[in-house]
């Protein structure tokens, strides 16, 4: 307890020293442009100094700043983005692997981000670099949302008549709106630039800028406040879509109805205006506080010794240690298919409530999302507690990843748990009048054929069976009493029933659904404890030297390897699950319907392969550390020999 107190009264008097100390420039061996605040428009421009701002020159505030503007980044990318993908990909007609590429632009901006900062972060200025990733991807945000604005607008019952004989058509002699995908890719690469530049060199901006004694505290609380980020997205994002996307508008239906667009944009918005504002303090901190010139002294002497001209040649010899590092490659690939597994998961998470869990979209990203950011948090703290408490070496860090990578694997097939099929004629229900041993199952059959129905007009309406019919056309109806109720339908199952309605729709939620969130959650929760152990277990297997390079190429691997290809996987196991899909003039659009049955068992067997992926190669890993601790003894026990073979015996002296 003593020394608690100490550690805190330590940590509260470097506050205090750091913060209040005044600005000598003369004290620092860099210029004045590199201590003050102020705006530099180009990197080898002038700086024009702020002198009244010189104040918030602190580590205190700029830990604030930055972890604020950590808070929106990673709030855009893996928080309002999951959340609002469904719905744009729902109103601008998009298949499931196209939405999956929108998100691999996160990715591609990321590793710009990151290889442009790892050639020129560590001699340009760090915070103003940071800063100008923040504000790109605030710019982002405001091209993602652009479509929104261009497009006509969305209409539901209005002007629109969708019966037997009686069909609106879509005007097609415009661009389709499936074509502004294009856009949203490019707002999201924007996003990408900046996202993983604010933890990087956050990171190291902190590091360098305070005592190597509360580095920790300070990336630690640095680290912490950033997690809030993607709950501050789910949040954001989940409040919006309760809005419709014409937030003043008067219409026949509400949330429950698969026609609801949410506001979508609103979030965009507002993620937007925060990125835009909080980049402009990052960018106006200094290169280097005041104050901190002996924080870096001892490091930089350090680092000027080990600098020569054979640095292009370390670097080589450095890499090829690395690619031939079995432990380290190992534990790489372990991580990189548990990153491809949650970030696949999570882009795709309200798509699998709205349509595997049967969840409202809204009530799919407060469950989901609160499951995500309880297991992460948990995960991450015990983690971390874990291999300080019990002081964990590298085996016995190998040893809990892998039996929490076993138990993650195990539980992941809960997700196969089968949940109800949804009544959808044409796709889980045979059609009217068809013979079902030779039925070919489509929502076009002989009682709508001269109805001229259009796939182009999606607007589902349910009989009071529950059972969910394309369109009115598609049910056969003929006759239209307001906006959501149609009469006179010939193509209903139940010969009783002659009318359908988009009010009697069901969202038919999974009776298994709460089985699901626990079993799935405790999965996913074992995978979090092995993530800061995995850093861990990444530091000890490389040599100190090459600890830097070695994150630097697992960060890369993670994101083209891992996150990536995950999307891209995920997208495709959901779209291979797709019976029935809506057109826009006459290309194929978004999907309408799914086999649950088949969405669940893609989804666990991918999920299932990627974790068995990880224990196999944690148990190599496991197997590998012991092969060195028993090659180190025997070679102890070698040199012990040959140390007692050479001290004379008691004859010798005979």
């Amino acid at each position: 307890m003593a020394v608690e107190v100490k550690v805190n009264e330590m940590a509260t008097e470097e506050f205090r020293v750091m913060d209040e100390k005044p600005v000598d420039s003369h004290t620092d061996s860099y210029s004045i442009d590199d201590i003050s605040c102020g705006i530099q428009l180009t990197s080898s421009g002038k700086r024009c100094r702020i002198s009244f701002l010189q104040k918030f020159a602190t580590p205190r505030w700029a830990l604030a700043f930055m972890a604020v503007a950590y808070i929106f980044s990673d709030g855009v990318v893996n928080g309002v983005f999951h959340v609002t993908l469904t719905t744009v990909e729902k109103r601008f007609q998009l298949r499931t692997t196209e939405s999956g590429i929108i998100g691999v632009m996160i990715d591609v901006g990321a590793c710009v981000g990151l290889i442009a900062a790892g050639f020129f972060g560590e001699n340009l200025h760090k915070a103003q670099w940071m800063g100008r990733g923040v504000f790109v991807s605030g710019i982002g945000c405001f091209i993602f949302l652009l479509p929104h604005f261009i497009i006509p607008e969305y209409t539901v019952g209005e002007k629109v008549k969708n019966y037997c004989g009686n069909v609106t058509e879509v005007e097609c002699s415009n661009s389709p709106i499936r074509n502004y995908r294009y856009i949203f890719m490019l707002g999201m690469f924007f996003c990408g630039i900046g996202s993983e530049n604010v933890g990087v060199l956050g990171t190291t901006f902190l590091d360098e800028n305070v005592k190597q004694v509360y580095s920790a505290l300070y990336n630690g609380i640095y680290a912490a406040l950033g997690a809030f980020g993607p709950a501050f997205g789910y949040l954001l994002g989940g409040l919006t879509l309760e809005l419709f996307t014409i937030p003043n508008k008067s219409i026949p239906i509400d949330t429950s109805s698969s026609l609801w667009v949410g506001a979508w944009w609103i979030g965009y918005i507002a993620a937007g205006i925060g990125l835009l504002i909080f980049s402009l303090p990052v960018m106006l901190l200094p290169k280097y506080l005041p104050n901190t010139d002996d924080v870096r002294k001892n490091r930089e002497q350090r680092q000027d010794k080990s600098t020569n001209k054979k640095d292009d040649i370390r670097l080589g010899r450095r890499l090829l240690a690395l690619a031939t590092n079995k432990m380290f490659i190992c534990i790489t690939i372990a991580t990189m298919v548990h990153q491809a597994l949650i970030f696949g998961f999570m882009t795709y998470s309200i798509k699998l409530g709205v349509e595997l869990l049967g969840l409202p979209e809204t009530t799919s990203a407060y469950y989901l999302g609160a499951l995500a950011i309880a297991t992460t948090v948990i995960g991450y703290v015990i983690g971390g507690l874990v291999v300080t408490k019990f002081q964990l070496k590298l085996r016995g860090i190998l040893q809990f990843i892998l039996a929490c990578s076993i138990v993650s694997f195990a539980f992941v097939f809960g997700l196969y748990m089968q949940c109800t099929e949804k009544e959808f004629v044409g796709a889980t229900v045979i059609p009217h009048k068809q013979n079902s041993s030779t039925v070919e199952m489509s929502i076009l059959t002989s009682c709508n054929s001269g109805c001229q129905c259009n796939t182009d007009r999606f607007n589902p309406v349910c009989d009071d069976n529950g059972v969910t019919y394309f369109s009115p056309c598609h049910a056969g109806c003929m006759d239209q009493t307001n906006e959501t109720h149609f009469v006179n339908c010939r193509c209903l199952n139940d010969f009783n029933l002659a009318d359908v309605s988009a009010d009697k729709c069901p969202h038919n939620s999974c009776t298994n659904l709460n089985a699901i969130l626990i079993i799935v959650g405790v999965s996913f929760l074992a995978g979090y404890l092995t993530v800061i152990p995995g850093e861990q277990a990444t530091i000890r297997s490389v040599r100190f030297d090459e600890r830097t390079l070695a994150f630097s190429i697992q960060k890369v691997t993670h994101i083209i390897f891992g996150r990536l290809l995950g999307r891209l996987l995920f997208a495709q196991a959901l779209d291979s699950a797709c019976l029935v899909s809506s057109t826009e003039c006459g290309e194929t659009g978004t999907c309408r319907a799914y086999l649950r049955r088949h969405m669940s068992r893609n989804v666990t067997m991918l999920m299932a392969a990627e974790k068995f992926v990880g224990v196999v190669f944690i148990a190599i890993t496991v197997i590998l550390v012991r092969m060195r601790k028993e090659q180190s003894l025997k070679l102890e026990d070698s040199v012990a020999n040959e140390q007692n073979s050479e001290l004379p015996r008691a004859g010798d002296f005979q």
